[in-house]
């Protein structure tokens, strides 16, 4: 099985997504909206950071994201951790997110079935690296959830690994081991490392 990162994981999910989506629009047609956007927002991705994490906002369902990643921890944690935590791995992903999207251009994706179960639904999509028949294709599998007549994503399957499920795993690793604080220290301080290193890239 090839290495996954949770932030490659996560980035290469993103390619599929763009665009604001209809209240009455399929799962597919809503990460379709999101593709046409993104795509072309990410021609001029520097000048266009905040719009392209205005759409992945709007696309992703952060605050279920976040408890879902928690486990059985989310409700041991007082209101205050909780949003705390959830700002700490939102800003996380979003400071990876722009710098590793700029390299999914031209990528061909194609949307593969949908199944839905009420107000919950999965979309499996393929994503080739060009047009070439011999180019690597890779699965990504989308589950999402309706609210307020908007679908959102909360959760993404690559190679086998659900992103939620990984991030849920080591969270609970390093909160067993070595406690809350602990975790929270690990975040920040990998926040801190990505915030110097944009610094040294854009004095």
């Amino acid at each position: 099985m090839k290495k996954v990162t949770l932030i490659s994981m996560l980035t290469v999910t993103f390619i599929t997504i763009s665009g604001l989506a209809v209240a009455q629009a399929s799962p597919t047609a809503f990460l379709k909206a999101k593709d046409k956007k993104l795509s072309t927002l990410l021609q001029k991705a520097d000048s266009n950071q905040d719009k392209i994490l205005n759409v992945v906002n709007k696309m992703l369902n952060f605050e279920a994201l976040c408890k879902d990643s928690l486990g059985k921890h989310w409700d041991t944690r007082s209101e205050e951790e909780q949003k705390e935590f959830t700002a700490t791995l939102k800003a996380l992903i979003e400071k990876n997110l722009i710098n590793r999207l700029k390299n999914t251009k031209g990528r061909k994706v194609t949307y593969q079935s949908e199944s839905l179960d009420g107000d919950k639904a999965q979309v499996i999509t393929q994503v080739a690296t060009s047009d070439d028949p011999r180019a690597d294709v890779l699965e990504i599998e989308y589950k999402l959830v309706k609210g307020k007549g908007n679908w959102s994503v909360v959760d993404m399957v690559t190679y086998g690994i659900s992103l939620v499920g990984n991030y849920r795993s080591q969270f609970n690793k390093i909160i067993t081991e070595v406690g809350w604080e602990a975790l929270m220290k690990k975040m920040k301080d990998k926040l801190a490392e990505q915030s110097e290193n944009e610094k040294v890239k854009n004095p």
